[in-house]
């Protein structure tokens, strides 16, 4: 008679002979007797203090400091403002708005891609520009899109200036529109 294996799960018993595996779970099994050594992982951070590890960081310990924010920044558009789904199918979900022109559509190449609201246009349906000079958010349909959008229940014919608690209905989703940036703040001067 074979002699019967238990399986890694510990539910089944197979032939090591007919089977490389467990043919009821496919669980390898494990041999008890063998031991490896985990692989080594960094030492845990403090509490409270943010740890960075850069691809090209020295291994094994190195005492080197580097300085990743803001010259490390490059290419990285801080958050200008938010829009916060209230209805519609991403309720409680906030979508970032960077300075300059943000399309808004269901596909990935929009930079507000909202998901699950089939009656947004894939393509830019709307879009959202922020001017940091005039530290102002206009609204306005796409060029190619032939639904309507709102802006606190008003039909977007023409651009609208965008102010804080704004309701903006795209689709069948409503939106609140939140600015970070205004008078009293903007990223231009974040660094004085």
């Amino acid at each position: 008679m074979a002699k019967m294996v238990r399986c890694d799960a510990g539910l089944h018993h197979y032939n090591p002979e007919q089977h490389s595996s467990c043919p009821y779970c496919r669980k390898v099994p494990v041999d008890v007797g063998e031991t490896r050594r985990a692989p080594e992982q960094p030492a845990a951070a403090p509490k409270g203090v943010t740890r960075i590890v850069a691809e090209n960081a020295p291994r094994g310990g190195g005492d080197e400091t580097r300085r990743i924010s803001p010259d490390g920044m490059e290419g990285v558009q801080p958050v200008v403002g938010w829009l916060v789904c209230t209805k519609g199918s991403n309720r409680g979900r906030d979508y970032r708005i960077k300075a300059g022109k943000n399309s808004i559509g269901r596909e990935p190449q929009n930079a507000i891609q909202i998901t699950g609201d089939q009656s947004i246009s894939r393509e830019a349906q709307a879009f959202i520009f922020y001017d940091d000079k005039s530290t102002r958010f206009h609204f306005k349909d796409g060029e190619q899109n032939q639904n309507l959008n709102y802006v606190n229940d008003e039909t977007v014919m023409a651009p609208v200036e965008l102010k804080k608690g704004d309701r903006v209905q795209i689709g069948d989703t409503l939106l609140m529109f939140l600015p970070l940036c205004d008078d009293s703040f903007t990223w231009g001067e974040a660094d004085d």
